[in-house]
């Protein structure tokens, strides 16, 4: 079973910039957003009175935002690779940037969810 720390997902049915209410279109959309090297505490979402992230707010505020997320490892592609498959990164074989690619072995989010 895929196991996943839902930080960045934002579910939403058919939404549009200046829509009042969702569309339905029969189908569901999942938007995930990582921001890598980004500090919290610098963004409106979370309360910062000098950002000015207005679409970002947007969608914070018609969809989900967490507190607190916890990741398997401090760097951007092991991360998104344990995101995306579930996997700790002793599993999936992904340890740092740079020289490392998930296996096509690994199924993703994206191909579950395409399925």
């Amino acid at each position: 079973m895929l196991l996943l720390t839902l930080s960045g997902f934002l579910f939403f049915k058919g939404r549009r910039s200046g829509e009042k209410e969702p569309k339905d279109t029969g189908s569901w959309n999942v938007l995930l957003i990582t921001l890598d090297t980004t500090r919290a505490d610098r963004l409106g979402c979370y309360g910062y009175q000098n950002g000015w992230t207005p679409n970002l707010d947007y969608l914070v505020a018609s969809g989900v935002r967490f507190q607190n997320a916890y990741c398997q490892v401090p760097l951007t592609l092991p991360s998104h690779a344990s995101i995306l498959t579930g996997l700790h990164p002793c599993r999936h074989g992904v340890h740092n940037n740079g020289n490392y690619a998930l296996s096509p072995h690994f199924t993703t989010l994206a191909e579950i969810l395409q399925e």
